[in-house]
């Protein structure tokens, strides 16, 4: 049985997780099992202990245990992307968005400490895997260069040297140590929870790689098979980013290409000369999902707004004298002929002030219906409104 290197009530905690954030259970809490036939521990959770097994399967099989109930927070991530760009915007900044479906495996993180002995890069606070903002900077920065060697390969020829600040711009868009860039890079994140596949590597030549004394690498060495998680292809990821307000003309289109050749051609993560991390552009503009989470979103903000501002109303009412109040509904009366025969008849079958019935003269003559004759061409509905007026104005006097 695997068992974790920590608290007896840690331990009975996490073995029995299945929910939360698997990124940091990922990092922080790492299964151990002892083998029979060697002095060793495994960090995996094989069926049998004499037998020693991926420890990516065992995270893989764990990861797929996770509730999908991380997608509410993904969408907010999402949202508060979408608000920031959207007031740069309004501010005059330039933003970009590029929506892209991963093609092949994505493997960002590898280089990162495991005990697994290879990683994966998830977000801190949703445990998912996604692409930080650091390395979508210095992929598009990597796309800008091969861009402009491509596009001046017959001025650069022959050339030892070039004035990067001037010629390529690049110090100025992307910063340097002592000088910030005119670009702010957003982490781009994946539109759903992404899944996760296997992925194997098979070293042919292992005894050449370890030991002290490392035998050549010859045909006769058995391969061991290496296996590592990736994020499944198909997968969607937002890429955005902020450019400062006053850059040049064409500096948007072409790092809008750097993102394009990064992500078409280059590649994201580890293991790109291989295919690895190969995307298709689908549109330069806000997933569909996304837009309609903005749409619910500013439908719910709406809604608060009006029901506190109803609220208010009504506290407001509701510390107001009777008079008060009515001469309340009577500002706020609209020309609607159902509101003001109601208004009307509150004021007739109750006992107010003068006050309130010259209020209601002075608003029925604003609307264009004191007048009988104006206010309507049928005789009995003149003879009525003749009779409401006459009471009102009996009650002011």
């Amino acid at each position: 049985m695997p068992f974790y290197p920590c608290s007896k009530e840690q331990q009975e905690i996490v073995g029995s997780f299945k929910g939360g954030n698997f990124g940091l259970w990922y990092n922080k809490y790492v299964p151990l099992v002892p083998l029979k036939k060697k002095h060793e521990l495994s960090v995996c959770n094989p069926g049998e202990q004499d037998v020693k097994e991926s420890a990516a399967d065992f995270y893989l099989n764990k990861y797929k245990q996770i509730p999908r109930g991380v997608l509410p927070h993904l969408e907010r991530k999402h949202l508060d992307q979408v608000r920031y760009c959207r007031n740069m915007d309004e501010k005059g900044f330039s933003t970009l968005v590029i929506n892209a479906k991963l093609n092949t495996p994505l493997l960002c993180g590898i280089g990162n400490t495991h005990p697994s002995e290879s990683s994966l890069t998830f977000e801190h606070n949703l445990g998912i895997p996604y692409i930080p903002a650091s390395s979508v900077k210095g992929l598009v920065r990597l796309g800008y260069l091969l861009n402009f060697v491509r596009d001046n390969i017959a001025d650069l020829a022959g050339r030892n040297s070039i004035d990067e600040e001037k010629e390529t711009l690049v110090p100025g868009i992307f910063g340097t140590q002592s000088n910030r860039g005119r670009i702010v890079f957003l982490d781009a994140y994946p539109v759903k929870v992404p899944d996760l596949q296997l992925d194997i590597l098979n070293p042919h030549y292992r005894k050449y790689y370890q030991g002290d004394q490392p035998e050549a690498p010859a045909d006769n060495q058995t391969p061991v098979p290496v296996r590592f998680l990736t994020v499944k292809p198909g997968a969607e990821f937002v890429f955005r980013a902020v450019l400062f307000r006053g850059e040049k003309e064409g500096i948007k289109d072409n790092c809008l290409n750097a993102y394009k050749r990064i992500l078409t051609e280059e590649g994201v993560g580890a293991k790109t000369s291989l295919g690895y991390g190969l995307f298709e552009l689908t549109k330069d503009e806000e997933h569909p999902e996304i837009e309609r989470a903005v749409r619910e979103e500013e439908q719910r903000i709406e809604q608060e707004r009006i029901e506190a501002e109803k609220k208010r109303e009504a506290e407001r009412l509701a510390s107001m004298s009777p008079d008060e109040q009515q001469l309340h509904k009577i500002q706020k009366m609209e020309n609607d002929s159902q509101q003001i025969s109601d208004i009307c008849q509150e004021c007739l079958d109750g006992e107010f002030g003068s006050q309130v019935y010259g209020a209601l003269k002075e608003k029925l003559q604003s609307l264009g219906v004191w007048n009988p004759k104006k206010a309507t061409k049928n005789k009995n509905r003149q003879l009525k409104f003749q009779k409401r007026n006459q009471e009102i104005e009996k009650r002011i006097k």
